[in-house]
This record gives structure tokens, C-alpha cells and sequence, in this order.
């Protein structure tokens, strides 16, 4: 399925910055777990929502071995199923393609219902590292924007507008923000020549903490780099700093640490794909020592003269290595449990010149390696 140029879920970042759709329009869009579980997030609360109104995609529920996600997709639906009965017999849409009216602008909406003049637009965020707030929330206003385009007058004319926020891992009740669907349409108005000059392929940057957090190009971006040094050495001369410079700092620090992660995963890839990067190697990190067989370790321990509570924890699991190296002594740990040992695969990642850390061999195709 085509991806919108102008996605909605990017819209903070085409809008402050729409040279960004150029420079991010080839670039490899890599899934993340967080994004995988807020797929399936989705799905299930879907599927929940569409058995409890009675909607034709209630079928078969996808898997799901999450008790929590399982409980969040119940109480999704039930608070759409509260929203529906608070008004008279309307339109109900969920997981519904919409379109905002503007060229380049379309999405996919969680959930959408019309009734008596009232629309409500309903994001589930699954996500628990960053609160989500519906208040001017550009995704959400682009929705609202879509969903009115998508009712057309069915159920009378939309007035007023209720853009939702279920984000059950972070608040405890939905959040909404109410605005007009007259508001609505005078803010895209104000952003249609912003729209129209990504799409030509803008060369105005402009680097904002929100717009730049997920960005692709986030990790090359000089634009964004100075950003972050400004936000560095925005602090006096004194020697030490001061309690509102460190509270200060303590603000900026998810944002320059968010950035640099995305520099390391550049240089990380430009590395694999056979690019240069100064100074710098593939190699293999991590790895750990562990006894793929526990009990055949705990039975080894014991034979060695161990005592078997001690070996095994009330769990019971076998105690941790440093603990088996106390039990037995070093000596007699190296004779009788360190030939059960393996180690694990490491870790593909990039390292200074001078690491100790294993030179990765693309040769060795026998080495299995995830990237850090």
C-alpha cells in the first residue's frame, strides 16, 4: 500500500521543517518492537471495539499472549462504546482510511463517529516512553480534517469536534480536546502553501524537538546537529552550573540523547552498506557466557560438591556464575563448569580504532550478528 508523502503521523515534522520530505523521501523506513506492539495494539483494539458495537470486521482475534494488552484493548473499545451511547444512532468507522484536503495528505484513523453534529476522532497511542497530548495535535487535527471530508454531511453538518487521545499506558481516562470544525478548516488553510512546497521539494529546514524525534534523516542532518549544540552551550560561563542551568539541562537531555542515538544508527548503516566512516570499524560486541543446558550445569556443581540448595535458587533457577565461582572456587569452577559454557553472538556495531572489541569479517559467513 502507498505511503502518504504527507503523512499525518509526520505532520510536525513536514510542517516546521518541509525540506524533510525530500531529504527523507528514499530513506529505509526500519520497523522497531515498540512498533510492532503498537501494530498489534491496533489490531486487537479493533477487533475488540468491532465485536462490542456489532461491526461486520469483528471475525477472528488476532493472537495475543499480552494479558495487559489484552485488558487496554478491552477498555479501548468500551470507552468507544461509551462515547456511541452518550449521543443518537450515527456513523461509526474504524481503522478508516481518511483524506484531509490536502494533496499529498492522508492517513489512517483509529477510530471515527458522527452523530448530532458531533465528531469525535479517537488515536490509540500504546506507546509509554512520551505522553500524547490531543490539544493542538497536528496528526490529530489532520485526521479531524479527513474524518469531516469522510462524513460529507451523511449525519448533518459537523460543528463541533472532539479530538481523543487513548493512551491507556500513561493516563488513566481518555483525553480530549474539543475545537470546531471551522477552526479546523482555517488551520489548513494556513499550512496548504507549507504542504504544497514540500511536496515541490522545499529546501527550507528547520530543526523543533518534536518535529526532528522521529525523523529518518535525524542522524545526518546538519541542521539538527547545530540544534543540538546550541542546546548544549546554552549555558553561562560560570564553572559550575547553576540548580535552574542543571534542571534545565536535565529537559534537554531526552532530545540530544534521542539525537544522537540516530547519529550512531547512521554511521551504524553507512558502515554495513560498505561506507567510510573515519576513525571508526565494524566489530562484534556484547556476547555473554551462559549454560545452555542448566541442568546439566546444576548437576555438575553438585557432583563437584556443592551444596544442591545453594545451587538451586527457590525458583527454581540456577544460580547466577558468580555465585557457582564461590560455591566451587575458582579453580574447580574453571575444571567442571566453564567447558559447559557458550557464548552468546554479539552484537554488530561500530567502535573506535583503538577498541579491543572483535573486528566484524564479512567473509565469515558462518556468524550470525544482529545490528545494536
Amino acid at each position: 500500500m502507498a505511503h502518504a508523502q504527507l503523512s499525518p503521523s509526520a505532520a510536525d515534522r513536514w510542517i516546521a521543517c518541509p525540506a524533510s520530505v525530500r531529504v527523507t523521501k528514499d530513506l529505509p523506513n526500519i520497523s522497531s518492537p515498540f512498533a510492532e506492539e503498537g501494530t498489534r495494539a491496533h489490531s486487537l483494539g479493533e477487533f475488540e471495539a468491532a465485536k462490542l458495537l456489532g461491526l461486520p470486521k469483528a471475525r477472528r482475534r488476532p493472537p495475543s499472549d499480552d494479558a495487559d494488552m489484552d485488558e487496554h484493548a478491552a477498555e479501548y473499545a468500551r470507552t468507544i462504546q461509551r462515547i456511541v451511547q452518550q449521543h443518537s444512532p450515527g456513523g461509526l468507522w474504524l481503522e478508516q482510511r481518511v483524506y484531509t484536503g490536502i494533496e499529498g495528505c492522508w492517513g489512517t484513523a483509529d477510530c471515527v463517529f458522527v452523530s448530532d453534529g458531533h465528531l469525535y476522532v479517537i488515536d490509540l497511542k500504546y506507546g509509554r516512553g512520551i505522553a500524547v497530548s490531543p490539544r493542538n495535535n497536528s496528526q490529530l487535527m489532520l485526521y479531524g480534517l479527513g474524518a469531516m471530508e469522510l462524513v460529507g454531511g451523511i449525519f448533518g453538518d459537523v460543528v463541533d469536534v472532539h479530538l481523543c487521545i487513548y493512551q491507556p499506558r500513561i493516563y488513566r481516562e481518555l483525553q480530549r480536546w474539543d475545537t470546531t470544525a471551522d477552526r479546523l478548516r482555517e488551520w489548513r488553510d494556513s499550512i496548504r502553501g507549507t504542504a504544497a512546497d514540500a511536496l515541490a521539494g522545499s529546501n527550507v529546514f528547520k530543526a523543533t524537538e518534536k518535529g526532528c524525534r522521529f525523523c529518518l534523516a535525524a542522524g545526518t542532518c546538519s541542521v539538527l546537529a547545530e540544534y543540538q549544540a546550541r542546546n548544549l552551550m546554552d549555558l553561562c560561563d560560570a564553572a559550575e552550573m547553576t540548580p535552574e542551568e542543571l534542571a534545565s539541562t536535565l529537559e534537554k537531555a531526552p532530545s540530544i540523547r534521542a539525537w544522537l542515538d540516530a547519529v550512531e544508527a547512521a554511521a551504524l548503516a553507512r558502515a554495513v552498506g560498505g561506507g567510510d566512516v573515519p576513525r571508526h570499524r565494524l566489530a562484534v560486541t556484547g556476547g555473554r557466557r551462559y549454560f545452555p543446558d542448566q541442568a546439566a550445569a546444576g548437576k555438575a556443581a553438585v557432583a563437584a560438591g556443592a551444596d544442591p540448595d545453594e545451587v538451586w535458587t527457590s525458583t527454581p533457577k540456577l544460580a547466577s556464575q558468580a555465585t557457582l565461582r564461590t560455591l566451587l572456587g575458582r579453580k574447580r569452577f574453571r575444571e567442571v563448569l566453564e567447558p559447559l559454557l557458550v557464548k552468546s553472538e554479539g552484537k554488530l556495531a561500530l567502535v573506535s580504532e583503538d577498541s579491543e572489541a572483535e573486528t566484524y569479517d564479512p567473509l565469515d559467513t558462518m556468524r550470525h550478528l544482529t545490528v545494536e
